[in-house]
C-alpha cells in the first residue's frame, strides 16, 4: 500500500485522468474480475477490498448485486473522501469506505466472508503483516484473493504487449502520455513472480495458498498471478 515518490507520481498523474484512463485499462480489468468474484458471493456476504483506492472495483461488484455488504480501505484519506462522494452520488448505500493503516484494520475479529486486493499487493511494504490481518478479519472458512500482475521476466514482452495494445486503443492524449512520458510499464508489473508469492504466504498464518498463472479478458496467459488463500475452518 506504499508506493516510491516516482511511482507515486506516475500513478496520481494518470488518476487525475481517471475517467479516460480507466475506460481503456483499468475498468475493463475490473468488470471481469467483478464477474468472478459475484459467481461466488451470495445474498448476505460481505466483502473486504483492500487497498481499494477509487473504489472501481466495489462499484462493478455493486451493479451486479446490491445485496452484498462491500466495504473498501485504504490508507490515503483524500482518496477515500473522493470515493465516499462518489458512492454517494451513484447511490450505493451498502458500500462503506475507510481510511485504514496498513496492518491495523479498523474491524473486529471474523467479521468478512470473503476478501480480495486488486494490483496492490507488490505495493505493500509489509505483505506479511498485512495477509496475517486479513486472516483476522476473515471468517472462519473466509476466502481471500489476490489479483496482481505478474512480475516473471519470462513473460514480460507477452504483457507489455499487451498494454501497448491498450494503449492504441486510448485517447489520443492518453496514448501520448503513456508512450512518451510515462513509461508506466514500470508501475505495473509485480516486483513478484510466483514463488516469491508462496515465499511471502508461507510466513504468515495462512502458510499456504492457491496460485496459478493466467489471463484476463484479452491478455495473454501469463497475464496475471491469481492468489487464493482460505482462513482454517477452526479458527476463531
Amino acid at each position: 500500500m506504499f508506493i516510491s515518490p516516482f511511482a507515486n507520481n506516475i500513478f496520481d498523474m494518470f488518476f487525475y485522468h481517471e475517467r479516460i484512463f480507466i475506460r481503456w485499462f483499468f475498468n475493463q480489468l475490473y468488470e471481469s474480475i467483478a464477474d468472478e468474484i459475484c459467481c461466488k458471493l451470495k445474498d448476505g456476504d460481505s466483502l473486504l477490498d483492500v487497498g481499494c483506492g477509487h473504489g472501481f472495483l466495489l462499484f462493478e461488484i455493486q451493479k451486479r448485486n446490491k445485496e452484498i455488504k462491500l466495504t473498501g480501505i485504504d490508507i490515503s484519506e483524500s482518496v477515500i473522501k473522493k470515493t465516499r462522494k462518489r458512492s454517494k452520488i451513484l447511490g450505493y448505500e451498502n458500500t462503506t469506505f475507510l481510511v485504514s493503516e496498513p496492518a491495523k484494520f479498523p474491524f473486529n475479529d471474523n467479521v468478512f466472508t470473503h476478501a480480495v486486493s486488486t494490483f496492490s499487493f507488490h505495493l505493500w511494504s509489509e505483505p506479511v503483516l498485512m495477509l496475517d490481518e486479513i486472516y483476522r478479519v476473515l471468517k472462519p472458512n473466509g476466502e481471500f484473493i489476490i489479483y496482481d500482475f505478474n512480475g516473471d521476466n519470462d513473460y514480460q514482452k507477452d504483457n507489455l504487449n499487451y498494454i501497448e495494445k491498450c494503449i492504441k486503443e486510448a485517447p489520443l492524449f492518453v496514448r501520448k502520455l503513456s508512450m512518451e512520458d510515462a513509461r508506466w510499464d514500470c508501475l505495473l508489473f509485480g516486483i513478484y513472480d510466483k514463488y516469491q508469492v508462496e515465499e511471502i504466504v508461507k510466513k504468515s498464518i495462512f502458510r499456504k495458498a492457491e496460485i496459478k498463472i493466467r489471463g484476463i479478458r484479452k491478455s495473454g496467459e501469463h497475464f496475471l498471478i491469481e492468489t487464493r488463500l482460505r482462513k482454517s475452518q477452526n479458527s476463531k
